[in-house]
């Protein structure tokens, strides 16, 4: 029988943010820098993939700011 590996995507992406690599975006929080991936961001927020999907503002900078 085959076995499945166990999953480890969620360790994965840990690591990507934790190390920052392959970022193409930064978010601005009260006055720190969040490094990100525009990626991620769009899949699990409808309001980042719009930004980043249609001619805002946002998808043509490399920073989104982020609350007041």
């Amino acid at each position: 029988m085959l076995k499945v590996p166990e999953c480890q995507l969620s360790d994965d992406l840990g690591s990507l943010w934790e190390c920052s690599r392959f970022t193409d975006c930064s978010l601005y929080v009260g006055g720190q820098e969040f490094k990100a991936h525009k990626s991620i961001l769009a899949a699990r927020s409808p309001v980042f993939s719009a930004m980043f999907e249609h001619e805002m503002e946002e998808s043509k900078k490399k920073g989104v700011g982020v609350g007041g």
